[in-house]
This record gives C-alpha cells, sequence and structure tokens, in this order.
C-alpha cells in the first residue's frame, strides 16, 4: 500500500494461495497488461505511481497466485479519503474469488491508514462489478451521464464510509 500502516505485512490466503502486496516498480509491465487486457480507463504509468502515499498519487496493490499477479487494483490517495481507480483480474483468473480477496485485503489496508471514505466510479452496466462493491456495503452516491467512452456510458458513483 502507498503509505503503509505502522506493521506493513503482506497478508495472504492460504486456501486459494493468494497474496496481497504493494506492486513493486518491476511489475509495472504485468499491471499495464492487466489492465489493457481488462479495457479500463486508467492507465497509471511509473511517473505517476508513488510507494510514498503522498497525497493525490496513485497507488498500485497487486494480488499474486503462486508467484504470478492475477489482480490490481489501481486508487489514489485523497488525505482521508480514497478513490479506487481501478480493479482488473486476469481474464483466466476471473470468478475465482480474487476481486472479493483484493478488495477486502485492500480495505483492511485502509482502515490502518486512517481514511473514512471511499468512492469509485463503474460503468451502469457492468453487473458483476457493481454486484462485488454492493457486496462490502458501497451505495449508489449518485451518476454521471457520459463518463465512459467506447461505449458512452453513464457512471455510478459508488461510497462507502469505512468504520473507525
Amino acid at each position: 500500500m502507498c503509505s503503509r500502516p505502522e506493521n506493513p505485512q503482506e497478508r495472504s490466503d492460504s486456501r486459494a494461495s493468494l497474496r496481497f502486496r504493494e506492486a513493486y516498480p518491476s511489475d509495472q509491465l504485468v499491471v499495464r497488461e492487466i489492465l489493457q487486457e481488462a479495457n479500463l480507463s486508467f492507465y497509471a504509468n511509473e511517473s505517476n505511481i508513488s510507494a510514498s502515499g503522498q497525497v493525490g498519487h496513485t497507488c498500485v496493490s497487486v494480488c499474486e497466485r503462486g508467484g504470478e499477479i492475477v489482480g490490481v487494483l489501481q486508487w489514489r490517495n485523497l488525505g482521508n479519503e480514497a478513490e479506487i481507480l481501478d480493479l482488473a483480474i486476469r481474464l483466466a483468473q476471473r470468478r475465482q474469488g480474487i476481486a472479493s480477496f483484493l478488495l477486502r485485503e485492500f480495505l483492511q489496508a485502509l482502515r490502518g491508514l486512517g481514511i473514512q471514505r471511499i468512492f469509485l466510479e463503474v460503468r451502469e452496466s457492468n453487473a458483476p462489478a457493481f454486484s462485488l462493491y454492493r457486496s462490502f456495503g458501497f451505495a449508489i452516491s449518485g451518476r454521471r451521464e457520459n463518463y465512459y467512452r467506447h461505449p458512452d456510458e453513464a457512471a455510478l458513483l459508488l461510497s462507502l464510509k469505512i468504520p473507525g
């Protein structure tokens, strides 16, 4: 995580051999490949990814299975808030609980950083993503017309208050 809690740790789920960790600079090509494969809107590059946790910077967390990166979560540190920019799982690894694992570990890590609220946008037609976020307690807080391109589509704004 950018700006790690006092006792940073990599967490793993031995049942599925999943491991959650902050992305390393050497992970950039794989991170970019997974985001492009998922056709997501935000592509961070090395110049705007920060491990310092500075407010306004982009942070990247990954999920590994068997030493291979299978999921990516990009987010922006906004002080007491965080914005999820992208959550992507390799196509061949989808529907195996990886997105839930990645999001659960991410939320747990944010609690240690003092972040109080998380928000994101999701394509209105992306029922699987909406269902995932809703299962974690995210609620619709707004709608943005024509937010996405290719195809043009509205975004649902979702937010979650993190209990202190």
